[in-house]
């Protein structure tokens, strides 16, 4: 959290106050009579009388007011002490003060500020006339005769407006507080520290608003101003103590001494000189100036480095052009060396082209005469294909006519052989025709010559025709023995096919 006002804005003031404790207390001991005296004291206000020489340091408020901390409560007043935030708040004030520690009002009846009795005998019931300044000119006109009660109840309205709730003398007083002193019960019970309390805070913060500003305005129209002169509202006594117990170097040199040990601390302090600003700041703003002086020395310490950047800067700005410039070389050095590589590979892609140009036109040359050799060579190909085709088509002629002439014999040995075959077939039917007219003629006497007829049989096989164009075979010819008792079951057909199955195998 940072200062409301910061140091390099600090001014200069003049401060006054409006309440004057030692006057009130003089004046009313000179007026009260000692039991009148003992009666007052007795009241919840009466312990002031038993103050010291506690003198008001408007310095010392000055720099507790040039320590307050920004976005801090409105009844309360916070201030920055050796980098940390101290808060004084009401129940210190009633701590320091003695007085009650209440917020609540007692319930009032409305009363005409002419019905009071106090105002008609000691004010002459005018109610214009109820100022500070008029209560206080009246309080020291009064006579001691007066009922004694009365003096008493006057003295502490005289206390209560000229110390704790002290302002500018012409302002008017409530009329509320006139008819409190004359009810001790509602007057004890009342928040008088309370409304002391918001009427010094809230004033004392409020001299602060837009001062800085109004301190150097000033300061321009005048050459000579040096301090602004301000008046404080209320009772900044307690502010004061609490500065004492804050910074305990006041003590140290000797701007206050602590004597007593009363519950009310205002009571135990007292002062004995008035302080120079000049000591005041060293003590109050010690560690701030010092972080100042050291904020001063890395400020100075960054302008020496901003200085050598500054440098560096210009060296910077330089290395660059002379980066540029070669950096332009570079490229216009590069750009001959890619204009000239462009050109010699141009050149080798024009001489390779012409190198494949003339490639092409051999290939060409080549291909065509491999055309017309391939023409030529095609023609005797052709030539000699058909030849060979022709050979091959007289030699099939050949051979047609060599397999028709075979067919030819083919068909004629076959006509042969089936001719034969059938000759064979009609002598064995015509030898079996005989054997079977032999058997028949000769059935009484067939059993005597088997053999003769067997014999004849084979005889006639014998004697069959064999075909002078094919090898020589045997037949294989069984011996068939015919009995008289079996020849009747011979089957003619089966030796038909027998014929037939050697004639066939002959032929393959």
């Amino acid at each position: 959290m940072s200062l409301l006002i910061s140091v390099s804005a600090h001014f200069g003031a003049q401060y006054s106050v409006c309440s004057d404790i030692r006057e009130a207390i003089n004046n009313i001991e000179k007026k009260l009579s000692p039991s009148q005296f003992e009666e007052f004291h007795r009241t919840p206000i009466g312990h002031f009388v038993g103050l010291k020489n506690l003198q008001f340091s408007g310095q010392i408020i000055h720099q507790m007011l040039l320590l307050l901390v920004e976005d801090q409560p409105d009844d309360e007043f916070w201030i920055l002490r050796n980098g940390e935030i101290v808060k004084f708040t009401f129940n210190d004030w009633c701590r320091i003060t003695g007085l009650p520690n209440t917020k609540r009002y007692p319930p009032l009846k409305d009363k005409e500020l002419g019905q009071s009795s106090l105002c008609h005998t000691f004010l002459g019931g005018e109610v214009a006339k109820c100022t500070f300044k008029h209560v206080r000119e009246k309080y020291v006109a009064a006579e001691n005769t007066m009922d004694s009660k009365k003096l008493v109840d006057f003295s502490m309205l005289y206390f209560i407006e000229s110390v704790l709730l002290a302002k500018d003398r012409s302002t008017c007083i409530e009329s509320t507080h006139l008819h409190l002193v004359e009810e001790p019960k509602k007057f004890k019970s009342y928040p008088w520290a309370w409304e002391s309390y918001l009427l010094t805070i809230r004033h004392m913060k409020g001299a602060m608003d837009g001062q800085p500003e109004k301190f150097e305005k000033k300061s321009k129209e005048t050459p000579n101003y040096k301090s602004f002169k301000y008046t404080f509202y209320g009772f900044p006594l307690p502010i004061q103590v609490w500065a004492y117990e804050c910074f305990p170097e006041l003590v140290e040199k000797n701007l206050a001494v602590q004597e007593g040990t009363s519950s009310c601390e205002i009571l135990n302090w007292a002062s004995k000189k008035f302080p120079k600003a000049v000591t005041l700041k060293d003590i109050f703003f010690r560690e701030l100036q010092q972080k100042k002086d050291s904020d001063a020395d890395t400020v100075r310490a960054i302008r020496d480095l901003k200085k050598r950047m500054d440098g560096l800067e210009v060296k910077i700005d330089e290395i660059k052009k002379l980066l540029v410039e070669v950096v332009m070389n570079l490229n216009s050095s590069g750009r001959r060396r890619r204009s000239v590589r462009i050109q010699r590979q141009k050149r080798a892609r024009t001489k390779a082209a012409e190198e494949d140009d003339e490639d092409l036109e051999e290939d060409d040359e080549i291909e065509e005469a491999a055309e017309e050799y391939e023409e030529e060579t095609g023609a005797d190909e052709d030539e000699d294909e058909t030849r060979e085709n022709k050979e091959e088509s007289m030699e099939s002629e050949d051979d047609t006519e060599e397999t028709e002439e075979n067919e030819e014999e083919n068909a004629i040995g076959e006509n042969e052989d089936t001719e034969q075959i059938e000759d064979e077939h009609t002598a064995v039917e015509k030898s079996h025709n005989d054997s079977d007219e032999d058997r028949a003629e000769k059935e009484g006497t067939a059993e005597h010559e088997p053999q003769d007829n067997m014999t004849t049989t084979l005889n006639s096989q014998e004697a069959l025709p064999i075909p002078s164009d094919t090898h020589m075979f045997e037949v294989d010819s069984h011996m068939v023995e015919v009995d008289d008792n079996e020849g009747d079951d011979l089957d003619e057909e089966k030796l038909l096919m027998e014929l037939t199955l050697n004639k066939v195998k002959f032929l393959k």
